[in-house]
């Protein structure tokens, strides 16, 4: 209950198999590894002893009795009877809106058919609806199963525990129905409950409770944001099963990955804190709007972020609904000489560097001395889980951070520009995780990065977002990158596009066509980079000139269809096609390509691209077969 963290600990029981539970994804998702106890709980010991003194705040479904933990009510709610309950509801949010009304309805169509049992009766249907109902297999049956124990007498608790082990047979179910109490709606919500504030959660320590309130990132919608009319971004990073917990945003220049990442700071902080990091929320107002906002989605709960701005005010409004750990890094990523005073208040939200290009990062400076010994560990092996592979070590020695190459100690002045600044970066990462936990492994964060790959050497910028995230295995990190070395390591699903839309909106596509196993080149020169080519600049500009005369509107001048010939033979080379049918068939995919690239990039992978590309070339073939 005092909020430390043991990575080591639990681990002799991964595989007894009294140690797991059937969860479903969402209450799994809600606990995490957030298991807060009163007593001790010694390396080693078993599940028997640990049951019996550790004292365990969270429910065992498979050893306590759920009834004596909670009541219930009509309208779907648990209500707890004991701290544990208290605790179990709390850290698995068992009251949440979507189980409320599930739990509603199966009540109700139980209570429904219980009004029409008439127990002298020997009707097949009337029983059958019954066991129907109290099938086990049958979802959120227990909530049936609480209220048949709470509003049965002796003797149908009885019966109730044998047909929980020996499933409904008629005989025990006429037993438990004469025993029961026949309740209406108004009786089960007049039922005797404990004053829920006689009861706590037990979660002394503020930072367990804050994690709790935590809710990962789902989606976040823009409009009128600087110069984004209208955007909405789903964010498959922290929801997608075989997702890599990253969210990488690429485009063209002046598309708007910046904005994207100062709209995610803002509406994950909440009206209050951005009016600390902004001075004017009118700076953010697309021209020519008179209002604007963001509102951020969570995964698992209807509670939502929102700030909203207008011309008329210099301060952003809205509401908080989730509480999240948010930290942003702009792409110039200053470092700090010596320790930063600002770093103090900035325990939750740090993301003024990706609102200033002038804004300093702490980094080591200062704060190593003064975290726990058990924090020290921890940041020394996140280190060197980033550093794997690299000839630089970190270590701790008299509480100093040391880094040695080769076994030799070096100044950390004495790095390398890119070197000092990731390892600035996650040791500013860490000084605000450790202000709520000591280890890595329970601090959850969403993480900020412009352009990830500025000041990095190639060999770093290579799945350096894969090295993040095995270095801080609970954060979610979105980040911008113009390089897509960055992207190795990462799912197809986790890398976006924004592009333009024909209405002026930003959109996003999750990349289908994205494979990791792409060189470099073919990255570039694809709808997630746009270039269109890797040559020299002469030939990307004559290429770019190329496609915007084909996809002039209207008839070209002579002078301009001129120009337009020299190009395609100036970039055709030696190689124009060796066929009539060769030189039709490229003319008209750059035809397409330049109609698409307006201002989405043309997917050379989609299906459509290619079958809209064949007919056209069928049908310029029967053209010209006609007019011979």
């Amino acid at each position: 209950m005092d909020g430390k963290v043991n990575p080591s600990h639990y681990i002799w029981l991964a595989g007894d198999w009294d140690n797991l539970v059937y969860a479903c994804k969402l209450c799994n998702g809600r606990k995490r590894n957030i298991f807060p106890i009163r007593g001790a709980s010694p390396i080693g010991a078993s599940i028997k002893y640990l049951r019996r003194w550790e004292n365990a705040q969270l429910l065992d479904p498979c050893h306590d009795r759920p009834a004596r933990h909670f009541s219930l009510r009509s309208d779907g709610h648990l209500v707890p009877l004991t701290n544990k309950g208290a605790t179990t509801i709390r850290v698995l949010d068992l009251n949440r809106s979507h189980l409320l009304g599930v739990r509603s309805t199966v009540l109700s169509e139980f209570m429904r058919v219980l009004e029409s049992v008439d127990l002298r009766s020997e009707s097949d249907s009337v029983y059958r609806g019954i066991e129907r109902l109290l099938d086990i297999s049958r979802p959120h049956v227990g909530y049936l199963y609480l209220f048949l124990w709470h509003f049965s007498r002796k003797e149908g608790r009885r019966l109730l525990r044998k047909i929980e082990d020996q499933g409904v047979t008629r005989p025990l179910l006429t037993g438990l129905l004469r025993d029961l109490s026949r309740p209406s709606f108004s009786d089960l919500d007049r039922h005797w409950v404990p004053d829920e504030g006689e009861l706590s959660s037990d979660l002394s320590d503020p930072a367990a409770d804050f994690r709790i309130q935590q809710r990962k990132l789902a989606a976040i919608k823009i409009s009128n944001f600087k110069g984004i009319h209208s955007a909405e971004i789903r964010f498959n990073g922290s929801s997608h099963e075989s997702a890599s917990g990253c969210d990488a945003i690429v485009g063209r220049n002046a598309m708007g990955k910046t904005s994207v990442l100062q709209a995610i700071a803002l509406a994950l902080m909440g009206p209050e804190s951005a009016n600390q990091v902004v001075r004017d929320a009118r700076s953010f107002l697309k021209d020519g709007e008179t209002s604007g906002s963001v509102i951020a989605y969570f995964h698992d709960t209807d509670q939502q972020n929102r700030v909203t701005f207008e011309l008329g005010s210099r301060r952003f409004r809205g509401e908080t609904g989730v509480r999240n750990v948010v930290l942003g890094y702009g792409a110039y990523r200053i470092l700090a000489k010596s320790e930063l005073q600002s770093r103090h208040v900035e325990r939750t939200h740090r993301v003024k560097s990706l609102f200033g290009d002038n804004v300093r990062i702490n980094g080591p400076h200062g704060w190593f001395a003064e975290v726990s010994e058990e924090a020290k560990r921890d940041a020394v092996t996140t280190l060197n889980v980033l550093l794997e592979g690299n000839e630089t070590e970190a270590s701790n020695e008299n509480g100093r951070l040391q880094l040695k190459t080769r076994g030799q100690q070096h100044r950390f002045s004495s790095l390398s520009s890119g070197f000092q600044s990731i390892v600035s970066l996650v040791m500013d990462i860490l000084d605000v995780l450790y202000a709520h936990r000591d280890s890595v492994l329970a601090s959850e964060a969403v993480i900020l990065i412009d352009e990830l790959d500025a000041h990095l050497h190639p060999s770093w910028r290579l799945g350096i977002a894969q090295r993040l995230r095995k270095s801080f295995p609970a954060i979610h990190l979105i980040f911008s990158t113009h390089d897509p070395l960055t992207l190795r390591g990462l799912k197809r699903h986790d890398v976006q596009v924004l592009y333009r839309s024909d209405d002026g909106s930003i959109a996003v596509d999750d990349r289908e066509n994205y494979a990791d196993s792409y060189d470099v080149d073919q990255l570039l020169t694809s709808d997630l980079f746009g270039l269109y080519s890797t040559r020299d600049a002469a030939t990307e500009k004559a290429m770019q000139e190329y496609y915007d005369l084909l996809s002039a509107d209207g008839p070209l001048s002579h002078e301009e269809a001129a120009q337009r010939d020299k190009l395609e033979a100036q970039l055709n080379g030696d190689s124009p096609g060796k066929t009539k049918r060769e030189r039709l068939l490229m003319r008209i995919i750059d035809s397409e390509i330049a109609s698409r690239e307006r201002n989405r990039p043309a997917n050379e992978y989609d299906p459509e691209f290619a079958a809209h590309v064949q007919t056209l070339f069928r049908r310029a073939i029967s053209d010209e077969e006609s007019a011979q």
